[in-house]
C-alpha cells in the first residue's frame, strides 16, 4: 500500500512537473482567442448563474486582425439575460481568465435591444474581420455581435451579417 501512494506522489510530480514546463514553450498564437473559443467558456458561467441564460450581445475589446484577442490585452465580453432574473449577467473571457458579474440590464452602445437574443448560429470573429478591409498587425479594433435582424457584427462603421459573413450596406 505505501509503494502505491509513494509511486502516486512520483507520477503527480512528473505531471505537475510536466505541465508547469511545458506552459513557458507555449506560443503566442495558441494564446489567442476568438469569440466562439471564448464564448464556450462565458456560457458555461452564465448557465451557472441561470439555467435559462440566453446571450443577448457580444464585445470584443483589443481585436487583432486575425479576429482574435490576445493575452497581453483584450477580452470578449458576453451579456446574459434570463427570465429568472431581474439583473442582467456578464461574462468577460480573456485568453487568461473568466470573470463574472451581475449588473443592470444594459445594451450595447447605441441599441436598444431589451429582451432580445441572439442564436447559436452566428460567424466567429476571424470570419467577420475577414469582410472588413485588411488592417495593421498591431492595430486594434473594437467588435460588437447585436441581435438585430438578421444578427450582426459592427466594427466600426461595418456591419456584417453574422450568418453569413457579408458586409451590409
Amino acid at each position: 500500500m505505501n509503494r502505491a501512494i509513494a509511486g502516486l506522489g512520483v507520477g503527480l510530480a512528473v505531471v505537475v512537473t510536466a505541465c508547469t514546463t511545458g506552459r513557458a514553450d507555449i506560443s503566442p498564437e495558441a494564446r489567442m482567442l476568438t469569440a466562439y473559443a471564448a464564448w464556450g467558456e462565458a456560457r458555461s458561467q452564465a448557465r451557472g448563474w441561470a439555467p435559462d441564460a440566453e446571450l443577448q450581445y457580444v464585445e470584443g475589446a483589443s481585436v487583432t486582425n486575425r479576429g482574435t484577442v490576445l493575452s497581453d490585452a483584450g477580452y470578449w465580453r458576453f451579456a446574459y439575460r434570463a427570465d429568472s432574473r431581474s439583473q442582467q449577467y456578464v461574462v468577460t473571457v480573456t485568453p487568461t481568465s473568466v470573470d463574472g458579474e451581475e449588473r443592470t440590464p444594459q445594451g450595447p452602445p447605441g441599441f436598444a435591444i431589451g429582451d432580445a437574443t441572439l442564436g447559436t448560429d452566428w460567424i466567429d470573429s476571424p470570419q467577420a474581420v475577414d469582410a472588413l478591409d485588411s488592417f495593421a498587425e498591431d492595430t486594434r479594433i473594437q467588435m460588437f455581435l447585436v441581435p438585430t435582424n438578421p444578427p450582426r457584427w459592427i466594427a466600426g462603421d461595418v456591419e456584417i451579417d453574422a450568418r453569413s459573413g457579408a458586409v451590409l450596406d
